[in-house]
């Protein structure tokens, strides 16, 4: 079993948040794919874009499967079909999963039958026996990093000093969305280090949801470690 693995970023994007990928692995011509055997061989593992890229504010994505031989094996559609699969990003306390309504009865996630309404995470596996497609889901990053939004500003506080923020201040996004101050060098080259408030760089944990504070887009999981 081939499993396609994502290429490395090369080009920024200023589009923030949270956005689930889907990585399709390629099942073997002698492997067993259908509802009573799942495929699993190690084997080679080549580089692949994802099939999918579903952000967190697209709402209700509905995607069938393409052509034989299109990329990644996944089309979006414009709207719910016979055969079609609604995907959804959601967030449930200081998580974000990703809502799967299936219109399928080839569906299986985790090597057991999909539900009509499933709660997919990363590292989840959905396979679709009948066409012989396996796929891999798996979330990126995108920390949200700059001047804090108008509507926080001399309102909310950081969790870190408890200031306010100011409109001057630089902050970054945590994954569930708390923000902190991070000031340093490049944003606030007047202040000296003892005044530049360096929350992020202090804390580097989100004391919400436990998660690295990071200023760098990253993938939760990868799909190569497999």
């Amino acid at each position: 079993m081939q499993i396609l693995h994502p290429p490395s970023p090369t080009v920024a994007t200023k589009k923030t948040g949270i956005r689930f990928e889907i990585y399709r692995a390629e099942v073997e011509p002698e492997e067993v794919a259908d509802v009573d055997h799942l495929p699993y061989r190690p084997a080679q593992r080549r580089a692949s874009p994802p099939a999918l890229k579903i952000w967190e504010d697209e709402g209700m994505v509905w995607v069938a499967v393409g052509a034989p031989g299109g990329p990644g094996g996944l089309a979006v559609v414009p709207a719910r079909s016979p055969g079609s699969l609604g995907l959804q990003v959601v967030r449930r306390h200081f998580s974000a999963y990703l809502a799967m309504r299936s219109h399928r009865d080839d569906v299986w996630v985790n090597g057991l039958p999909a539900l009509r309404f499933s709660i997919l995470a990363s590292q989840d596996s959905i396979l679709l026996a009948g066409p012989r497609r396996l796929f891999y889901v798996t979330e990126r990053f995108f920390p949200y990093v700059g001047p804090p939004p108008e509507e926080v500003v001399g309102k909310a506080r950081c969790p870190h000093c408890r200031n306010r923020f100011t409109a001057t201040t630089k902050v970054v996004r945590s994954y569930c969305g708390i923000l902190y101050h991070c000031e340093d060098e490049e944003s606030h080259p007047h202040l000296s280090k003892e005044d530049r408030l360096e929350c992020m760089q202090q804390c580097k944990v989100c004391g919400s949801c436990h998660r690295e504070l990071t200023t760098v887009e990253h993938l939760v999981w990868d799909p190569l470690t497999i």
